[in-house]
């Protein structure tokens, strides 16, 4: 679990929250802008890929083996594979 910022000096996030509430207001939104990156979400289904191929990493694979449609729930319409 990530800590709070040393530079803070709050050991918990309690503590973080009472003595800087902007500072950590501001990581909170950086970080999830982050997360909700196309970058990041696509390392996310990269990984889900490579721990969802059995053996060897080195392998080729057939994408249809890798079952992509139960990676995401893509709604009513899928992309194009």
């Amino acid at each position: 679990m990530p800590l709070p910022l040393e530079g803070w000096c709050a050991e918990t996030w309690t503590a973080a929250l009472t003595k800087r509430p902007g500072a950590v207001s501001r990581y909170v939104s950086q970080a999830r802008k982050k997360v909700l990156s196309d970058d990041y979400t696509f390392l996310v289904v990269w990984e889900k890929i490579g721990k969802s191929v059995p053996g060897d990493p080195q392998k080729k694979v057939n994408h249809h083996d890798l079952h992509l449609d139960k990676l995401y729930d893509w709604g009513e319409s899928k992309p194009a594979l």
